[in-house]
């Protein structure tokens, strides 16, 4: 039908809502340390070495320690975004709140974009993210031949020092937790552990796995 036929009597029908691709959600910036800063650079003390203990002979001297400090410097990375929106498009949008959705899109994008520079940020102009940081030679790292098999976690899980054992946890790309699911003890009993309510993670030896997809596929942490 023409709009001269009738057209104009039925006009398009218009629903005052957006369909977008669903966001994946951020995950990573729960599972790092936030540190508020005032100032564009933050001096933070560290611990180089403790005191050293000795055994002794009653009476004998006994030898002195001391315990050695050093500074960690953290500088502030900046991240920007820019969108124009005109004042007529704000206000002849009757149907759709332009400003809630253009505040919804950039609350998106820093959540995605902070996943991705705590997993692979270069450390120059980003924050040094975690690919960046084994790449350096500050996380130590376990290579293996073939497909992925029972040991090659073990000996991931055993490279961490016991220290960090208590709070440690798996960090995955999607491709591998499909590979990981399929693993088995020599009694052939699965190392998966289904996670008992919603909102809990799964466990492999008891140690939680995040879904991290900006981790390389090659690699688990």
């Amino acid at each position: 039908m023409t709009s001269a036929d009738g057209g104009y009597l039925f006009p398009d029908e218009f629903r005052g809502e957006i369909i977008r691709d669903i966001s994946e959600g951020n995950y990573m910036r729960k599972e790092v340390r936030v540190v508020p800063m005032k100032r564009d650079v933050m001096k933070v003390p560290t611990l180089a070495s403790k005191p050293l203990v000795t055994w002794t002979e009653e009476n004998a001297t006994k030898s002195t320690t001391t315990a050695h400090f050093g500074e960690q410097t953290l500088t502030v990375k900046k991240m920007a975004a820019v969108l124009y929106a005109s004042d007529e498009l704000i206000e002849d949008s009757t149907e759709v709140d332009v400003v809630k959705l253009i505040i919804g899109l950039f609350s998106e994008a820093i959540g995605e974009e902070e996943d991705r520079v705590i997993c692979q940020g270069n450390g120059t102009t980003q924050p040094t993210g975690l690919t960046t940081a084994r790449g350096a030679g500050t996380i130590d790292s376990i290579a293996c031949s073939g497909n992925l098999d029972f040991d090659d976690i073990l000996n991931l899980q055993y490279l961490l020092p016991n220290k960090y054992h208590k709070n440690a946890k798996f960090y995955v790309n999607r491709t591998n937790i499909k590979e990981l699911r399929k693993l088995k003890d020599g009694d052939n009993r699965y190392l998966w552990a289904e996670p008992v309510s919603a909102g809990i993670p799964p466990t492999i030896f008891g140690y939680s796995v995040i879904e991290a997809n900006d981790l390389p596929e090659s690699e688990i942490y």
